[in-house]
């Protein structure tokens, strides 16, 4: 009876952990998402003012003055560093929130391990005579 409960409150852990651990990066990945189709759009409206600048240039006096434009490349090169810095977080909070994830489930696994358990990729801890996961179902 108690290695069942110890299993039970295992597995809640395991649970809590991962909700928390998730619930705190979707909020997050919204946040970084949003800010890049914000900067997306920047960067879209900036290069179509310059289409639209260039345009003019060319009807008005039939040169484009690249030295007149420089503002515009520098703004859409700026939007476009921006934008990579925020992909570069989110893959950082994706990275967190895996480690956060494995990490709980592999210390909830190991706390209500049985001795000799086969502990398979997923985290689960299995009895020794085992062929396959009860968590997962794959080969061990």
């Amino acid at each position: 009876m108690a290695g069942l409960l110890d299993k039970i409150v295992v597995g809640v852990n395991k649970g809590v952990a991962t909700v928390g651990a998730n619930s705190k990066a979707v909020i997050e990945r919204a946040k970084i998402k949003t800010t890049i189709e914000s900067l997306e759009g920047e960067r879209i409206h900036l290069v179509q003012l310059l289409g639209q600048k260039v345009f003019d240039m060319h009807e008005t006096s039939g040169e484009i003055k690249l030295e007149e434009l420089e503002g515009f490349f520098a703004e859409i090169k700026q939007r476009a560093e921006n934008i990579a810095g925020q992909q570069e977080l989110l893959r950082q909070v994706d990275e967190e929130v895996s480690r956060a994830t494995n990490s709980a489930a592999t210390a909830a696994t190991a706390a209500g391990a049985p001795q000799g358990a086969k502990n398979c990729t997923c985290g689960h801890a299995n009895p020794s005579e085992a062929k396959f996961c009860a968590g997962c179902g794959n080969s061990l």
